[in-house]
């Protein structure tokens, strides 16, 4: 439930401008009514921020993407109400070839700080490995093989759909299909960003012709708004 309002948001947007990806995402999230946003896991955020967009800009996202075949750029739609997945759940202990490991899915809180290592990955990797070990023998998760590794990432994307949204893309110039990578915070900023500066035209217009304030232009609704606006700039 969005519990923002839209002088709220543009503060937000102005606040988080300044920040790092993990950080406007927990801005996002707040906004949209999440609590304890930094402890989420990753799925959960992003489910957050969809619905902080449908509230704001509605379900229907038109996006573009690069077909890997051809080069075209193409451009696709899609219904935010389809992007449902379960809550992510805790992982069962995976065991790869003679190696046991007991994980929990990362949280907005674990990007964060990996994003400040120098390994990134690494750092990841070491804050959702619980426990490795092989007959006996503990490993740091940095040591385990690729194999093991990629059965982690594996795991967790099963249990934690939202927290990498792919989807299924066909080129209509030349039929190749690929999946593509919906990230759900860096197209939601860039939209929010888009509607803050045509709100804040719209302040600056209603403002210059009639000598409103911000907040007076905000409390009008939407299409009163429009309705001024046209009057003023036909004026």
């Amino acid at each position: 439930m969005l519990t923002a309002t839209e002088g709220e948001l543009l503060a937000v947007l102005a606040r988080g401008a300044r920040l790092a990806p993990a950080a406007r995402a927990a801005l996002l999230a707040q906004a949209a009514g999440g609590q304890d946003v930094d402890r989420l896991p990753l799925g959960e955020r992003d489910r957050l921020i969809i619905r902080l967009r449908e509230a704001v800009l509605g379900r229907v996202v038109v996006a573009q993407d690069v077909c890997p075949h051809c080069g075209q750029t193409m451009e696709f739609s899609l219904d935010t109400g389809e992007l449902s997945a379960p809550t992510a759940s805790e992982p069962e202990p995976i065991r790869v070839d003679g190696y046991t490991v007991r994980l929990r899915v990362p949280t907005g809180e674990d990007v964060a700080s990996a994003a400040a290592s120098e390994r990134p990955h690494d750092a990841l990797l070491e804050r959702a490995v619980l426990e490795a070990s092989r007959n006996g023998v503990v490993f740091a998760p940095a040591d385990l093989p690729v194999a093991v590794q990629e059965a982690l990432n594996e795991r967790i994307a099963a249990v934690d759909p939202l927290a990498e949204i792919s989807l299924d893309l066909t080129c209509l110039d030349c039929a190749g299909q690929w999946a593509g990578l919906f990230d759900p915070l860096e197209f939601v900023w860039q939209e929010l960003t888009e509607w803050g500066r045509e709100l804040l035209h719209t302040v600056h217009i209603l403002a210059r012709a009639y000598g409103w304030t911000e907040p007076d232009v905000l409390a009008l609704p939407p299409l009163r708004r429009r309705a001024y606006v046209k009057l003023a700039l036909d004026g």
